[in-house]
């Protein structure tokens, strides 16, 4: 009996109907993703979140180098370079190394003589004590002792005055120098402190204003649809409060907190009520920024 080879409809038409409706559920697919990617009102509030944080930081970049810091800058600046450069400031500071060094051998040389001098003193003294108790002790004898310690009390004298002298050179040629480094680290000091929150700006700056190809080329594709699961640079913050707990009847679980990922700068002083008042009439009044700031914020609107 042959088998049948018929079917209830035709199988062409199915695989026409088949590959239609793949296409179909493979297009609904793709404009799922870049519906909820690109409906995402949250990615367009961290965009202009960040664009108004790039210019407060530029703002506070101009005003942490104003004319008169960059005059300090400029004078301290030329001031290291001039002491750098000194060759007799130089000269000076090795000098003093020099100097010390010498000293510093000088002591150590004279800490054993003076050492053995001052332990020949007592038993000397010792000796005269015990000729002088010995009944009909020489007189000539005792008189000889006598000169011996006078001798080893003078010699021990004269180190000590040399040690003396040796230390108290020491402390000076130590202070002396020390003073010298300390009006150069000085210096440096306060350039490193006016310096410090104009350098804290930029390198905030540097984060939120990144240069380069591979720069481009990353955050070109990185907050893309089906690549930005990896590192986006738009992302949902969330935040996990494990004190509030939501009832959800048969259990309570812990309270996910999403709302920064629109709120974005809510927890970033520079954002302060006073901050932002601050900032918006320094570009109302014309500051450096105002112009492009404004012109960019139309353009966004």
């Amino acid at each position: 009996m042959p088998v049948p080879t018929e079917t209830f409809r035709s199988i062409s038409k199915l695989n026409l109907v088949f590959a239609a409706t793949a296409i179909l559920l493979a297009l609904t697919f793709i404009w799922l993703i870049v519906a909820d990617h690109y409906k995402s009102d949250f990615r367009d509030y961290q965009r202009e979140s960040r664009r108004w944080e790039q210019a407060m930081v530029q703002d506070a970049a101009q005003q942490a180098m104003t004319d008169e810091v960059r005059d300090q800058i400029d004078r301290l600046t030329t001031e290291i370079a001039q002491i750098e450069a000194d060759a007799q400031f130089r000269g000076r500071i090795t000098e003093l190394d020099g100097k010390l060094a010498k000293a510093i051998a000088d002591r150590e040389r004279l800490k054993l003589p003076l050492a053995t001098s001052k332990s020949f003193i007592n038993p000397k003294q010792q000796q005269i004590e015990r000729v002088r108790l010995t009944p009909g002790h020489d007189p000539d004898e005792l008189k000889k002792l006598r000169d011996e310690l006078v001798e080893l009390e003078r010699l021990y004298g004269n180190q000590l005055a040399d040690m003396t002298a040796i230390e108290a050179e020491i402390e000076t040629l130590s202070v002396a120098k020390r003073q010298a480094e300390a009006d150069e680290a000085e210096r440096q000091r306060k350039l490193t402190a006016l310096r410090r929150n104009y350098d804290a700006a930029q390198d905030k700056l540097r984060q939120l204003q990144p240069t380069g190809l591979g720069w481009f080329v990353e955050n070109r594709f990185r907050n893309e649809p089906l690549l930005d699961w990896l590192n986006p640079s738009l992302k949902v913050e969330q935040v996990v409060t494990h004190d509030v707990r939501t009832d959800l009847n048969f259990l309570t679980v812990e309270t996910t907190d999403r709302c920064a990922s629109c709120h974005y700068n809510i927890a970033n002083p520079q954002f302060e009520r006073g901050a932002m008042i601050g900032f918006m009439e320094r570009q109302l009044r014309g500051g450096p920024l105002a112009v492009n700031f404004w012109i960019d914020a139309a353009r966004q609107a």
